[in-house]
């Protein structure tokens, strides 16, 4: 009977995961060294969930096994993208952009105000692609 209450016990925590945040953590995740030492702050999903697009931050461990302090990224239909030190634009602002913004389809994020002040100036589409 022990058994059994520590496996329901166990099934309910995994099921009571968001698959989306499930799903952000493992694209993420195999961008970095040690994903299972991935912690996650200020994470967002956009409002319209079929558009798939994420921003938050993340800190985890380098090859040398000590964390590395926040990094900013941006997921974007299924591409991830790290905030680097020679960016021109906040990736931060560019996340604010894209939250802010619910086109019919993610090319068009490309029209939104201000894209090309924050998005663009990073050259976003391209880096990812």
């Amino acid at each position: 009977m022990k058994r059994f209450l520590t496996f329901l016990a166990l099934a309910l925590l995994v099921g009571c995961q968001d698959p989306i945040q499930t799903q952000i953590k493992t694209l993420v995740g195999q961008r970095l060294k040690d994903p299972t030492s991935a912690v996650y702050s200020d994470v967002r999903v956009h409002p319209d969930r079929h558009l798939a697009v994420a921003c938050g931050k993340v800190n985890a461990k380098n090859s040398f096994g000590a964390y590395e302090g926040d990094k900013m990224f941006i997921l974007y239909s299924g591409l991830v993208r790290f905030e680097q030190p020679d960016d021109n634009a906040s990736l931060s602002a560019c996340c604010d952009v894209l939250m802010a913004n619910t086109p019919p389809t993610l090319i068009e994020f490309e029209s939104a105000p201000n894209y090309s002040k924050t998005c663009g100036r990073l050259r976003f589409l391209e880096t990812l692609r």
